[in-house]
């Protein structure tokens, strides 16, 4: 069995967008290995649920490869999508949009076991109710719908959706944003219980880097479609080696720290990725660009063990 559970290889997501191409992923390689919690990191619109929908087959690829479990899935039929995706799930950002209105919650969280398996209606029935528990929700939650459920417990039951078929990796899209910080704090907690208990591997979509810093083992810094950084948490928060990850962590606030209010962190906007420039698509908001950045696009290297940067200027860059 190999230790790579989910491989991505020039995967690239490009859209016609009034007659240019806008390119949302544009040849990223990744690898997941078994076990682990890898977050994916980005300023919005810079490619991140694009990749991580299009890693479930909601979105189609352009080009490259998406391996899971050493298997191609890209081209496959909907028989064989079926199966990849009872081991390869998906929780929305918005789970409470995710869930039909007109579907109770005990029978949003059967339907998959529907498709996907053979049990019995008992047997469907005692899988929804152990799972319920297992996310900490009650039985009669199975008899509520969508609008009657607060936040944090709209996050539970999308949780509890996609662990009714026992899947082995899962892609969380924003699981924390627009809760408050105490509900922030239980939906954490539980992904981690859920991740021990079931050797869950996981890739971590978010903006919050206080959050990716507690909860995962490796980062990806993704910026207009490409990966520009990727290393273990403690290294690359340690030692980032992109400007542009330095800048992401500049903008994390420090307890007691005191900041220029209206000070920016990170001058200027991206680029429209339907029009991108020659050279590196972040020298234009880069404080230490050089000429060569505006003729040669910098390749994702090996900056340090484990650690690698798409960075001209990489191994003069320290933290």
């Amino acid at each position: 069995m190999s230790a790579t559970l989910l491989e991505l290889v020039a995967l690239a997501v490009h859209f016609q967008v009034k007659g240019r191409e806008l390119r949302a992923v544009d040849g990223v390689d990744l690898r997941l290995e078994r076990g682990e919690m890898l977050g994916l990191v980005g300023e919005s619109g810079c490619g991140k649920s694009t990749l991580g929908k299009t890693v479930i087959g909601l979105v189609r690829a352009s080009g490259g490869r998406i391996l899971f479990d050493g298997e191609a899935v890209e081209g496959l039929g909907r028989g064989g999508w079926r199966k990849v995706r009872r081991r390869l799930q998906y929780v929305y950002q918005d789970p409470g949009a995710s869930l039909d209105p007109r579907w109770s919650v005990g029978r949003s969280l059967e339907e998959p076991l529907v498709i996907h398996t053979d049990l019995d209606r008992t047997a469907r029935r005692a899988r929804v109710l152990s799972t319920l528990a297992e996310v900490g929700l009650r039985a009669e939650h199975a008899g509520l719908y969508p609008h009657e459920l607060s936040g944090g417990q709209q996050r539970r039951v999308g949780l509890a959706r996609i662990l009714t078929l026992q899947p082995e990796c899962v892609v969380l899209d924003e699981p924390t944003s627009g809760l408050d910080v105490s509900v922030q704090a239980t939906i954490l907690k539980l992904l981690r219980e859920l991740r021990a208990a079931h050797n869950l591997t996981m890739l971590f979509i978010s903006h919050d880097l206080s959050v990716v810093r507690m909860m995962c083992d490796r980062v990806a810094v993704m910026y207009l479609g490409r990966i520009v950084e990727i290393a273990p948490v403690r290294e690359l928060f340690g030692n980032a080696r992109h400007p542009y990850t330095r800048a992401l962590l500049d903008a994390v606030p420090e307890p007691g720290e005191r900041r220029v209010i209206g000070r920016p962190l990170l001058e200027g906007d991206p680029p429209d990725p339907s029009n991108l420039p020659p050279g590196c698509r972040f020298r234009a908001r880069c404080p230490v660009a050089v000429a060569r950045c505006a003729t040669e696009d910098p390749l994702l290297r090996p900056v340090g063990p484990q650690h690698q940067a798409a960075c001209h200027l990489a191994e003069g860059v320290s933290a």
